[in-house]
């Protein structure tokens, strides 16, 4: 994109939206996220797992002892209710299990009562 603001990294674009559910009124502003990159794979998890603080995002994961362990993440983008985390460089790993819920008042080294979900955390997909 030839033309963006260099200190905010935003730029506008004017586009034509389907609204037919009528989920939009008209000079509502929305947020969009263009990816800019070639494919590459990302794993991802649910949206629920993840916790944003001013000193990053993060996930808890599961010790092999069955406490919590903060794992840092960076998130490339988030896409109907999954965060998306490129595998290169990535401090999670396929199948890693992830807190999802009851991870917001969560510390690093607490027990986890564990219940288990169906699907598996941390999977690798393509993206977008």
């Amino acid at each position: 994109v030839p033309d963006v603001e260099p200190l905010s990294q935003l730029f506008t674009v004017v586009a034509t939206l389907d609204n037919t559910g009528q989920q939009l009124t008209p000079g509502e502003s929305i947020t969009g996220i263009v990816p800019v990159n070639l494919r590459a794979p990302h794993y991802h998890f649910p949206t629920d797992a993840l916790i944003r603080t001013p000193l990053g995002d993060h996930v808890f994961g599961i010790a092999d002892d069955g406490t919590a362990k903060r794992i840092p993440v960076s998130v490339a983008f988030e896409r109907e209710g999954l965060a998306y985390v490129p595998v290169e460089g990535a401090n999670i790993q396929s199948g890693e299990r992830l807190v999802i819920e009851g991870n917001e008042r969560l510390l690093p080294g607490q027990s986890l009562i564990i219940r288990e979900q169906t699907g598996t955390a941390g999977s690798v997909d393509e993206g977008p």
